[in-house]
């Protein structure tokens, strides 16, 4: 059986996670979500960052059972049987995808306010070539990158926040609440793309040195300095322009920050969004890959799919394959609809690994090292907070979502027997 190098440590595992969730989900759409909510779209990222902090604590459990590559779609797997798992694994790798093609856009949209540039689908692509190149070539590479990046963009975004909390007009924040609780709610299912990230520290298990240890507190000390660190740029964009203009604008905390501190922070923010959208891109990439490469592994996608290359030691016939599908989702430019689709794509798995501890509590050889404190309560709370969400989701993403699992459901029922192991 193939196995992927060991190469990643504490600090790539929460880079991991910190870098994928700090990604165009802040710097694109929060435009988006003050024009829904007002200035109470900070509630909407608290709530989505909840939602997922109670998710997060079941993967961490499940993690640290079971780590191995491919992290929600072993779980299920594991939980559920081999059906149940392959149309997770299908959803979160095609999921993942969206989500890099989202990012892939924003970068490209970023990049427009500082060079003249006549095709920004072109720019997404080239972006989106380096790092399936650098993915290619092992998940050291990956994850030095990965720290730069996040170390980079956090010194940005602490010097935004320094710089602008002084300067917030707490007039702009009344009323909060100027369109009422049911777009703050409806804002929420669309922002949850933002914090798609978290799961990635599950999916590369295999890879980590350590990962009973490292896994858990990697995955939780993410989703919560991401959740404040949202909360605290939004309130700030929030206090320094209209929610009115920060909706019309495609890069909302870069306006804001040009008010704030001038050119020189409008410049610094545009950077950090070009560093956060490729951070994010990067980790999906590499996740989506892991996901892809554990499912032909055991037999459900093509063998091909399963290869290790033997210098590297990456999944490179997975990440092309990953980089196939991340082209594919580029065609479109609306980068609302992609995060609505990938949204969708991964709420639905997200439920069905809640209940999946659930399910393994009553087995005498589930043994992780961490456990979801307070029983089966938090599980059972995270599901039905999921749920929740998913109920939210805009129709059209959900039909997106569900045209997109159409492959999958054609290929289990009938090209799966040729590949099949068992």
């Amino acid at each position: 059986m193939a196995h992927l190098g060991r190469n990643l440590g504490f600090i790539e595992a929460l880079t991991i996670g910190v870098g994928s969730m700090i990604g165009a989900g802040i710097f694109v759409l929060s435009g988006s979500a003050a024009q829904m909510a007002g200035p109470a779209a900070v509630v909407s990222f608290a709530l989505a960052g909840g939602a997922v902090l109670l998710t997060a604590l079941c993967f961490a459990e499940l993690a640290t059972a079971m780590p191995q590559a491919g992290g929600p779609y072993v779980f299920v797997k594991e939980a559920f049987g081999e059906s149940w798992g392959f149309f997770v694994g299908w959803s979160l790798w095609v999921g993942l995808a969206l989500a890099t093609a989202f990012y892939c856009t924003g970068f490209a949209q970023y990049l427009t306010f500082l060079v003249p540039i006549a095709s920004p689908q072109l720019s997404a692509g080239l972006i989106a070539l380096a790092l399936i190149g650098t993915n290619m070539i092992g998940s050291a590479g990956a994850g030095k990158l990965q720290n730069a990046l996040v170390v980079l963009l956090l010194g940005i975004l602490a010097y935004y926040l320094a710089g602008s909390w002084g300067r917030i007009d707490t007039t702009l924040h009344d009323p909060f609440f100027p369109y009422g609780w049911s777009p703050v709610l409806d804002t929420a299912s669309i922002v949850f793309v933002s914090f798609l990230g978290f799961e990635l520290v599950a999916t590369a298990a295999e890879e980590m040195k350590n990962p009973r240890r490292d896994l858990p507190l990697a995955t939780l000390l993410s989703v919560v300095s991401v959740i404040c660190l949202y909360v605290i740029i939004l309130y700030a964009a929030t206090g320094t322009i209209s929610h009115f203009d920060l909706g019309e604008s495609p890069t909302p905390i870069a306006d804001a920050a040009r008010i704030a501190l001038g050119p020189w922070g409008a410049a610094l923010i545009i950077l950090a969004g070009l560093l956060a959208t490729v951070s994010s891109a990067n980790t999906s990439i590499m996740a989506s890959s892991r996901v892809g490469w554990a499912m032909a592994r055991d037999g459900l996608l093509p063998a091909r799919l399963g290869s290790v290359h033997p210098r590297w030691h990456s999944p490179h016939a997975a990440v092309l394959a990953t980089g196939l599908l991340l082209y594919l989702a580029l065609l479109p430019q609306d980068v609302r609809q992609l995060a609505g689709a990938a949204g969708f794509l991964h709420l639905y798995p997200f439920v069905i690994i809640n209940f999946a501890v659930v399910r393994l509590r009553q087995r005498p050889s589930y043994r992780p090292t961490f456990r979801v404190p307070g029983g089966l309560f938090l599980p059972v709370c995270a599901a039905g907070a999921n749920l929740f969400l998913l109920s939210k989701v805009q129709l059209h993403d959900a039909l997106w979502g569900l045209i997109l699992l159409t492959p999958g459901l054609v290929y289990r029922l009938f090209a799966k027997p040729r590949f099949t192991s068992h």
